[in-house]
């Protein structure tokens, strides 16, 4: 969620979503399209809250000690 003027603060939510929330943990960015949702009846107001809505996906990605070895 943003907080402030979407025209400044919706940009600036984007980079740590990806530089830091996504590498930190467990999920991919689903192959679908992310929506920004604008909540305030006027977005350009200083107190605007608005909301970036991500699909995810776990991500299956294993170590390789992790992999399973063909026993046959």
């Amino acid at each position: 969620m943003t907080h402030g003027p979407s025209p400044i603060e919706m940009p600036k939510a984007w980079k740590p979503i990806f530089s830091e929330w996504i590498p930190s943990n467990e999920y991919d960015v689903a192959e679908m399209p992310a929506i920004e949702a604008y909540i305030d009846p006027d977005p350009h107001h200083a107190d605007s809250s608005n909301q970036i809505w991500l699909a995810v996906i776990l991500n299956y990605k294993l170590e390789e000690n992790d992999k399973v070895k063909n026993i046959y």
